[in-house]
């Protein structure tokens, strides 16, 4: 070794030199990525053939789990009740509720409201969870969900998961119906009415 090789600034080149290839190789990818994004969003999902067959549902199942893959939320949402319904797969409630705390995380709100309902009630056969529900529902309502504050009053007037608390559900109730669910209005009401 000479002792050029050895001198700061030949270091400092080499590692500038590794860092632009580096640099350049994670550049390329993520252009081709988001390329690839864009391509799912802006392709139509094919319609299925012949009214619905299996075949095409079968397709139209592949094609929404390609882009919830690459990460797209609302892609994802869709892919769950693919799942929960069992179109175009077997029903596997479990992936549905996964690829909706997916959605969720990947910014889209509304899936937190919809992981709290069916673990609330059950729905699709998935393995009612009421304590978890309550929290996903809390975090659907810092999103701004209406019907997610709605059914956290529901769950606090009937004690689902939480201790029965007919203050807290109208708090909930008067919360909802401010921001726009009719139904959280007829409950208050309905709560009124019955405590006097």
């Amino acid at each position: 070794m000479t002792p050029e090789s050895d001198s700061p600034q030949v270091v400092s080149r080499s590692l500038t030199r590794r860092f632009r290839r580096t640099a350049g190789v994670f550049l390329l990818a993520a252009a081709a990525a988001a390329a690839l994004r864009f391509h799912a969003l802006v392709t139509p999902v094919p319609e299925p053939q012949s009214g619905g067959t299996e075949a095409g549902l079968r397709a139209e199942f592949h094609n929404s789990r390609a882009c919830a893959i690459m990460g797209d939320a609302l892609c994802q949402e869709q892919l769950s009740f693919f799942y929960f319904e069992g179109v175009g797969t077997r029903r596997e409630p479990v992936k549905g509720i996964w690829w909706l705390i997916r959605s969720f995380n990947n910014g889209n709100p509304r899936a937190a409201f919809d992981v709290g309902r069916i673990l609330l009630t059950g729905e699709f056969g998935a393995h009612k969870n009421q304590r978890y529900a309550i929290w996903w529902l809390k975090r659907a309502s810092e999103a701004g969900s209406a019907n997610a504050e709605k059914l956290l009053g529901d769950a606090y007037r009937r004690g689902w998961g939480v201790p029965r608390n007919l203050e807290t559900a109208s708090a909930w109730y008067v919360l909802s119906a401010e921001h726009g669910n009719p139904e959280a209005a007829r409950e208050i009401r309905a709560l009124f009415f019955t405590q006097q």
